[in-house]
């Protein structure tokens, strides 16, 4: 619901990164929640596996490709990464950094662009990974089978957020000083960078205490000892003060003492941030994860999965009667 009629929810709108805030409300009207985290992504790599092999630490994506032949040659048993088919959110962020908008809004209208040129040059890139088996395929983002990979060093680096920081350090201990976290790598030469999740806290229709909602989730994602708690879990704030913290500034024990945060500092500064999600968003995530599935399992392709995820956009919009066209 909106809650733009609380003073102090308007008011917010200055102690958050500007791009967080548009995601909260639409066409700058109303407040539907607040921000509280970002996901700007980057490449998580285990070091020690490259230098083993004499290989570089991939920039591009191009160079990336090659990395993936070196390591899996060297070691059959290793890829560099593996490709979730059931993890649309992730996609999409590879989307978003190759500037894929998949939809606009004008003129009352939206625009649908999930099956876009540079959509298609992401999907193509993938599919050549997986068609030469240098990508695994049968791993499950947060999976005990993904994290069993990694601990058996089967899996050289991986593709992701702010947020999964913390995720290695909590469930492979003994991999600590091994990982390094390094700028996503890029098409071309340009910076360009995704983002992968993120969070608001929204406010729910019915809610009988409004105003004290809006205090506690201003409190919640904008105090510094509040925020310095969730980025201990975790979470790369999008409040400007928690974007303040000590230890952001501080390097990180697993990682060497590595200043990873500057990392996901300058990936953020370099994310597209007029990206628009759909409003049948979901519905085409869950097209796009069952198309991808069938890809991988070799029916069909990813490419043929964004023609899915497009016509599913497009006929969901008009079930909902939402205006609708094929941009």
């Amino acid at each position: 619901m909106d809650a733009s009629a609380c003073a102090d929810a308007k008011a917010a709108k200055d102690k958050f990164v500007p791009w967080t805030w548009s995601q909260t409300s639409f066409g700058d009207t109303g407040v539907f929640a607040m921000p509280q985290d970002t996901g700007p992504m980057a490449l998580f790599v285990r070091s020690d596996i490259f230098q083993k092999h004499g290989v570089a630490v991939p920039k591009t994506w191009d160079e990336y490709a090659a990395a993936a032949q070196k390591l899996h040659a060297a070691d059959p048993n290793l890829t560099i990464t593996f490709f979730d088919p059931n993890n649309a959110e992730w996609f999409n962020g590879l989307l978003w950094q190759n500037n894929a908008h998949m939809y606009q809004y004008a003129n009352d209208k939206w625009q649908v662009t999930v099956d876009s040129a540079q959509s298609q040059q992401v999907a193509a890139y993938w599919q050549k990974l997986i068609a030469a088996k240098l990508v695994r395929t049968d791993l499950a983002n947060t999976s005990p089978p993904m994290y069993a990979a990694y601990e058996k060093n089967q899996v050289a680096t991986y593709v992701g957020a702010a947020w999964a920081y913390g995720m290695f350090r909590d469930n492979l201990p003994k991999q600590a000083g091994k990982w390094t976290i390094v700028p996503m790598p890029t098409w071309g030469s340009s910076p360009a960078s995704g983002d992968w999740g993120g969070s608001t806290v929204a406010f729910m229709k019915g809610n009988k205490h409004l105003y004290e909602s809006v205090k506690f989730d201003v409190w919640l994602n904008t105090d510094p000892e509040a925020v310095a708690l969730e980025n201990k879990q975790g979470l790369y704030p999008a409040s400007l003060a928690g974007l303040q913290l000590p230890a952001l500034s501080a390097g990180v024990p697993y990682y060497n003492n590595e200043k990873i945060f500057d990392v996901f500092a300058d990936s953020s500064k370099n994310i597209d941030t007029s990206f628009t999600w759909g409003p049948t968003q979901k519905t085409v995530n869950l097209a796009l994860q069952d198309a991808m599935a069938k890809a991988t399992a070799g029916n069909g392709t990813l490419s043929d999965a964004l023609k899915t995820a497009q016509d599913t956009a497009l006929s969901s919009m008009k079930d909902q009667a939402i205006p609708a066209v094929a941009g």
